[in-house]
């Protein structure tokens, strides 16, 4: 870089002496003024000095100079830059400086090219200025020093100096050093300013520490108070320091300091103010609880007379604890001109949320103070107290107390306790700060009071208030679900749609492992499974008489919850297939109170259900049964007009529209089958609405139509005729409405039906009713109609049957007709029809001239409030009734006789141990076909008492098993014989309460029915199992089944079903009679599931436990 004309060794020291002088000092003017002073001594100069920009107003100031023995003063000179002068020249010039005499002047400047700039761009601008348009020279004093490629900093002056060559390549490096100095000064400068800034900061922030230990401290309020006034006051040095209190919305001046004295106010203060009411700052600033800087001249008159005039603004800041306003300071600095600074407001805002905290804590310590001088006074009483609190509560004396017992139950204390005993966690409350302890899942809010050497902690249980924050919280994301769910249910377009959205969602929503779906089937009363998630869902029939979940929730209007499925008393065939399940959650869905079925949600692991689980399926199951009804009923709706359409197409009624010019718009499609024409006729010609009436009535329905055109809305009616598309007459019933006003239809609506066959069967009903007259009066019985009331009204049938007058009875109630016995019963039947319907018999008995008559009468509803008496004379029918009784009692008891012979003779024959076994078998059918017969006689002899009412049974607690095993027995050579496969499956069964001779009998009557009606190579089975406190017999076989129509006649008194009659198998119709008393007598069920072409089961059910012995 440099020409060696001299040793090197002299050149680097002049360098050293300048880097020497660079890092002597840091301060810019001891820094520049050494470094002059090396160049003076160092380049052999008389006197040097540096003048510096300064671009605030645009001069070149001396800052330092120095000569030989010598400092000089250039701080006095300011050059401006727009002036023309040697320094002004040397400041834009090249880097090597302008020569004036025995002058240099160098340019001192940050860099060869700033910011990406050409090098030295403001030293010839017309060439290396890159603006555009480019600046010339003549303008560099007023745009060069604003460009960003502009590196100017000042212009160092040397003047007595000799130039030599090597001289000459030190001056730009001494330009250089003294920019590098001049930035080492700069940055220096700044880091002072920046240290001070921070010291100042750490000053008032430890101030501000310093004062918010001493509030939280001073828990007494007047104290607290002080504190913060004198604070604001010393530390902060504010002029002036209000605080006013928040006393039940009204603000409240409390103190004042001011020029260094504190004055209390309270009481005698003008400062007043209604928070919400008043405009002052002070109530404006509790009322927006932030921060408000008003200056003097915006106050209000009212705060402005309370202002000083000279003080010019003013910052008023709310003090705030929890969002609750307690009160506000106002600080000023006074005359001093100063406004209340950003920081100064910082650290204001904050000391006013610590004196927030504080004077919460005072309000608190107040309240406790009081209990804390009761305690003084009655510690033996509060002590007691404390015993009783529903908080913990532990007082400390001099680091020693004790805790009353819900802080010896929450901390695990004993009565007498130490401060090193307390949780570490709790320190923090002992020092006034609020804390939160939280132990064993309870949550405790932890405040502690202090005076002198007296602690008092106390723990209030707040686990309530978090857990209700939870579930509110959860609460709310549920809602959020619901609100979606519901939503999507809404918009699903039909129910398969519908069910498998609920079942994903309900999945999701309850943290289900599967979910099953059911329908209410309301015709068959029973729930269907409809969909399911989770699982594969097989076509499942309902089992009739058990009840499932789903009803189980529908009878009990709510949410169904099973912790354990196996204690559960609800049988379900979902259960069976759905995966294994521990634990059942049942929504049921009622809408306008019908039952639409439920959401089964199965769970594998058995779990307990919550109060907000069980509140949230209780919210969900309405809201989901109303989307789930407003699917059906569109749905319903959809299928409602279908049926209308459908109906309004084969309807008999012909309903066509016509215009005001009495010409068709509309003809329904069922003109066509009725009438013969062609319904879609009118829409290629005009057609009159007239035209196919008959000629003679055609003026009437032309009145008619021009009378109904007039009048918007009248309804007219009409006996017509009209001649069909084949020409015949036909009569109709006219009906038409004038719907012109109607926008949908602008016309009269007509509607025809046709009653030709009406006119022609009322025609024929008159012939008939005269002819049933005259059978009336042939019939051998009586026809009486009453009222509700019991009042006769008419009557019907021979004079020479009644029993009195017409007149005696007519207009008359039964009670003044009848015996008072017989009057009550009749009414009672009357009663019962006309609730119920159907039909009831009366049998009663007169006393008529000395003999005893029997009558039965009939009763049926045969209108609204009537009821149709049928009575007639059974004198004759009951004696030949109680005669056949007789015989038949005592045809049974001799037949009795001889069967006790004969089946003795069997039993003793079948010990016989000679018998072949062919002779064995004829004595085992011997025996059992007299069985067979002795049932037949016991079912004779049990229909006798039966109808004499001597019918009993001998319940007692016995195990059936060896009953049903005896009675199967005796069918074994029937099956053998008949070629019938005879099945057993008799699980084991519990004692109950019961005759085992009698359900013998039953078992016995079903076995025989089925082995008559089973063909060969069939199948009879007998079953016997207890279930859900039941015991449940069956007896199938595969014989040709009963229809349905015939399934109610089987167990009435000598009932036989038309199979049974055609094909000639012999029985008397008695069997199933006396298995259904015997049944009912065991306060049991007897019934028949059948299907025609595939056999019967008939099955028995008793109660396992209960019932009348």
């Amino acid at each position: 870089m440099f020409r060696r004309s001299r040793p090197g060794s002299e050149l680097f020291e002049k360098l050293a002496g300048f880097h020497e002088a660079l890092l002597s000092e840091l301060e810019l003017r001891p820094m520049l003024r050494n470094l002059l002073t090396a160049a003076t001594h160092g380049l052999g100069a008389e006197r040097a000095a540096i003048f510096l920009y300064h671009a605030e107003d645009g001069e070149l100031r001396g800052e330092v100079g120095t000569g030989l023995g010598a400092n000089h003063t250039v701080s006095a000179i300011s050059l401006g830059l727009s002036h023309d002068g040697p320094i002004q020249r040397a400041f834009f010039g090249p880097p090597e400086g302008l020569e004036l005499g025995g002058e240099i002047l160098l340019p001192v400047y940050a860099s060869a090219a700033p910011a990406g700039g050409e090098p030295f761009c403001w030293g010839d601008p017309e060439a290396r200025c890159s603006l555009r348009p480019r600046v010339r020279a003549a303008q560099r004093a007023e745009r060069c020093p604003s460009c960003p490629h502009f590196g100017g900093v000042g212009v160092l002056s040397l003047e007595g100096m000799a130039l030599d060559e090597e001289t000459r390549q030190l001056l730009p490096v001494l330009a250089r050093l003294v920019a590098l100095a001049l930035r080492n000064a700069r940055l220096h400068e700044t880091a002072l300013e920046q240290k001070a800034r921070l010291a100042g900061h750490s000053r008032v922030l430890e101030l501000v520490n310093a004062l918010s230990h001493e509030l939280v401290r001073n828990l007494e309020l007047r104290q607290l108070l002080e504190a913060l006034a004198w604070g604001l006051y010393r530390d902060l040095g504010f002029y002036r320091v209000t605080v006013a209190l928040n006393r039940g919305g009204v603000l409240e001046g409390l103190l004042t300091v001011k020029e260094g004295e504190l004055t209390w106010t309270e009481g005698v203060s003008r400062l007043r103010l209604e928070v919400q009411g008043s405009a002052d700052p002070f109530a404006k600033a509790a009322r927006e609880r932030q921060p408000l800087v008003v200056a003097g001249d915006e106050l209000p008159p009212a705060a402005r007379a309370r202002q000083m005039a000279f003080v010019p603004l003013t910052a008023y800041l709310p003090i705030l604890a929890e969002e609750e306003v307690l009160g506000v300071v106002a600080v000023d600095h006074g005359d001093s001109g100063r406004a209340v600074g950003e920081e100064e407001l910082r650290y204001v805002e904050l000391l006013s949320y610590v004196a927030g905290a504080a004077l919460k804590n005072a309000y608190a310590f107040e309240e406790r103070e009081r209990a804390n001088r009761a305690l003084a006074l009655e510690r033996q009483k509060l002590t007691q107290a404390l015993e009783l609190m529903g908080d913990a509560v532990i007082v400390l004396e001099d680091y020693e107390g004790f805790a009353n017992r819900m802080a010896r139950e929450v901390l695990g204390l004993g009565e007498r306790v130490a401060l090193d005993d307390l949780p570490p966690e709790l320190y923090p409350a002992l020092e006034g700060r609020p804390v939160e302890y939280v132990r064993e899942g309870r949550t405790f809010s932890a405040l502690s009071t202090r005076e002198g050497r007296l602690w008092v902690l106390v723990l209030h249980e707040i686990t309530a208030i978090r857990q209700a924050q939870q579930r509110l919280e959860a609460q709310s994301r549920f809602l959020g679900h619901l609100a979606d769910i519901t939503r999507q249910a809404l918009e699903s377009p039909d129910s398969p749609h519908l069910l498998g959205t609920l079942a994903d969602r309900l999945s999701d929503l309850f943290a289900a492992g599967w979910v099953c779906l059911t329908l209410w089937d309301e015709s068959r009363g029973v729930p269907l499974p409809a969909w399911a998630r989770g699982f594969a869902l097989p076509a499942l029939e309902p089992e009739l008489g058990e009840p499932s979940l789903t009803q189980a929730a529908l009878r009990l209007g709510r949410v169904l919850t099973l912790e354990d499925v196996r204690a559960s008393p609800y049988t379900d065939p979902v259960l069976a297939h759905a995966p294994p399940t521990a634990s059942v959650l049942v929504l049921p869905f009622i809408a306008q109170s019908r039952w639409l079925g439920a959401a089964i949600l199965g769970y594998g692991r058995r779990r307990a259900f919550g109060p907000l689980e069980l509140q949230q399926a209780e919210q969900a199951a309405p809201l989901l049964a109303l989307a789930l009804l407003k699917t059906r009923l569109l749905e319903e709706l959809e299928r409602r007009e279908r049926r209308f359409r459908a109906l309004i197409e084969s309807s008999q009624d012909v309903v066509y529209v016509v215009s005001p010019e009495g010409l068709l718009r509309y003809v329904s499609p069922n003109a066509r089958h009725v009438l013969g024409y062609d319904p879609e006729g009118y829409t290629r010609t005009e057609v009159s609405g007239l035209a196919f009436f008959h000629p003679d009535d055609r003026p009437q329905a032309q009145a008619l139509l021009r009378e109904i055109t007039g009048r918007p809305g009248a309804t007219r009616t009409a006996d017509l005729r009209v001649i069909d598309a084949m020409g015949e007459v036909r009569f109709v019933d006219l009906w038409a409405r004038n719907l012109l006003d109607d926008p949908d239809v602008r016309g009269v609506v007509v509607t025809l039906r046709d009653v030709t066959e009406r006119k022609q069967a009322e025609a024929a009903l008159r012939e008939s009713e005269a002819r049933n007259r005259a059978i009336l009066q042939a019939l051998p019985d009586l026809l009486f109609v009453m009222d509700a009331g019991g009042t006769l009204l008419a009557y019907q049938g021979r004079h020479d049957q009644l029993l009195m007058g017409s007149e005696a009875f007519l207009g008359r109630r039964l009670e003044e007709v009848l015996p008072p016995e017989v009057a009550a019963r009749v009414r009672a039947a009357l009663s019962e029809v006309l609730a119920q319907g159907g039909m009831r018999s009366v049998e009663y008995s007169l006393e008529v001239r000395g003999e005893r008559l029997d009558y039965e009468a009939r009763l049926a509803r045969s209108g609204p409030n009537e009821v149709l008496a049928v009575v007639r004379d059974v004198t004759q029918q009951k004696q030949l009734e109680r005669m056949k009784q007789d015989f038949v009692s005592a045809v049974s008891h001799e037949l009795r006789t001889p069967l006790v012979g004969i089946m003795g003779f069997a039993e003793l024959l079948l010990e016989d141990a000679r018998l072949d076994p062919e002779s064995l078998e004829f004595v085992q059918l011997i025996r059992e076909s007299g069985l067979r017969l002795k049932n037949m006689v016991d079912n004779l002899l049990d229909t006798n008492r039966l109808e004499s009412g001597r019918f009993e049974v001998n319940r007692r607690r016995v195990d059936l098993t060896p009953t049903l095993r005896d009675v199967a027995a005796a069918f074994r050579g029937v099956a053998q014989l008949s070629g019938i496969a005879f099945e057993q499956h008799l699980e084991p069964l519990p004692l109950l309460l019961a005759d085992p001779d009698r359900v013998g009998q039953v078992v016995g009557n079903l076995l025989s029915n089925a082995f008559k009606f089973t063909p060969k190579n069939g199948r009879v089975t007998l079953r016997a199992r207890a279930r859900g406190g039941r015991l449940r017999l069956e007896v199938e076989d595969t014989g040709p089944g009963i229809p349905p129509e015939q399934t109610d006649r089987l167990f009435q008194r000598y009932g036989r079903t038309r199979s049974a009659l055609e094909r000639g198998i012999g029985g008397t119709g008695l069997g199933l009679y006396i298995s259904k008393a015997i049944v009912e007598a065991h306060d049991g069920h007897i019934g028949v599931n059948s299907v025609p072409g595939k056999g019967s089961c008939f099955y028995v059910e008793l109660p396992l436990e209960g019932g009348r012995v």
